[in-house]
């Protein structure tokens, strides 16, 4: 009979864990521990490689948005009178195919970008001990984001894109880790 240390309850010799407490006993605590670690690891790596591919598109992605916006959004008015344009018209339609190419591939980038980046951070707190739901956080800053597009302005609406998803990833990996820790007899 195998007496557990935690509560004094006697158990038989084949069991692996304390039928009162569930405390494991002997090597397949160790084992279980081990299997635990591993996992923990392997989530860290997925997380780091989905991460900073979507960190890097996303910051090169809209690098290039802003940049491409802000030229066409300070062009004097005579250029959209000379193209037969309304000044008012969306600025889309000022671009040339490969600039307007351009745009539209790095928006892509962008978005594609937030994509890795949530996964790479639902994979993280995994690893922490929480749901993978966490990870999705940084998709509100980008819903926020497009609500503020639609009120006009692109200025805050960028900020709120690109800022947001790296503040709440680093609140994020500032919480404790919530795993449970397993006792051994």
């Amino acid at each position: 009979m195998k007496t557990c240390s935690k509560c004094g309850r006697e158990n038989d010799d084949e069991s692996a864990t304390c039928q009162e407490c569930g405390t494991m006993f002997g090597q397949g605590a160790a084992e279980h521990v081990d299997a635990t670690k591993q996992a923990k690891q392997t989530h860290k790596r997925k997380s780091v490689f989905f991460w900073i591919p979507g960190l890097i598109l996303l910051l090169a992605g809209g690098g290039v948005n802003v940049y491409i916006y802000n030229y066409y959004e300070h062009l004097p008015i005579s250029f959209y009178i000379n193209q037969g344009l309304d000044p008012r018209a969306p600025i889309a339609l000022a671009m040339d195919k490969p600039t307007l190419l351009v745009y539209n591939l790095s928006s892509l980038a962008v978005f594609i970008g937030f994509i890795l980046l949530t996964v790479g951070l639902g994979y993280y707190m995994v690893a922490k001990g929480y749901s993978f739901i966490l990870g999705f956080l940084p998709l509100l800053s980008l819903v926020v984001g497009f609500l503020i597009i639609a009120s006009g302005s692109h200025v805050l609406a960028g900020l709120v894109e690109f800022a947001g998803p790296l503040l709440i990833s680093l609140i994020l990996a500032k919480l404790p880790n919530k795993s449970k820790k397993i006792k051994i007899a």
